[in-house]
């Protein structure tokens, strides 16, 4: 039987009911035109009219940013937050409280967490960077991301539609890992797409 999915409504739950996803593809990413296939037609699929039930009720694809990668490795907290904050402050990026950025990762390009390295104990995370001075209309609010592993460079096992599509179903349910709609169970906390 699948965990019952519980919407927590505390202080940060929220969702991004109308969501705008940029894309960014850190380094020569592979199948690029796919991915931005992929995006723009989802929310027009029965796939994503399961979400309503979620009250999340549209999605279209935004504007993809290309970064040309200058390090082999990247951490989530080390490199990657920073690297997001200084997209918002040279106006590439404009979050809002509805937009999703998945970050995808060229092959051969070593990305850490702090559950530990991608392609090894997953291809793919999401999760919110908490950044003041963005919103016009909080002081402090998240910037949602997600990382996407790109399965082309050894990094087997992993679907890159597939992950894309997990990620996104929790950053649009659950953008603030377990403050939107999650479930806890004897073996962990799970959200949208785990179940």
């Amino acid at each position: 039987m699948a965990a019952a999915m519980v919407y927590s409504g505390g202080t940060w739950a929220r969702l991004l009911t109308n969501a705008t996803v940029h894309p960014i593809f850190y380094g020569p990413v592979k199948r690029v035109p796919e991915i931005l296939s992929f995006y723009a037609s989802v929310g027009n699929t029965p796939w994503f009219e399961v979400m309503a039930q979620y009250n999340i009720t549209s999605m279209q694809l935004g504007t993809p940013v290309y970064i040309n990668a200058t390090q082999p490795s990247i951490d989530n907290l080390k490199d990657l937050q920073p690297l997001l904050k200084s997209l918002i402050a040279s106006g590439d990026i404009q979050p809002n409280e509805n937009t999703y950025y998945p970050v995808h990762i060229a092959p051969g390009i070593n990305v850490t967490n702090q559950v530990g390295k991608g392609c090894v104990n997953w291809c793919g995370f999401h999760t919110a960077h908490w950044i003041s001075g963005w919103s016009k209309t909080v002081n402090w609010f998240p910037l949602v991301y997600g990382v996407v592993m790109d399965q082309s460079g050894g990094c087997g096992g992993c679907d890159v539609f597939g992950i894309s599509a997990h990620e996104l179903a929790e950053s649009l349910t659950d953008p603030v890992p377990y403050g939107g709609w999650a479930s806890s169970t004897a073996t962990g906390n799970l959200e949208v797409a785990d179940v």
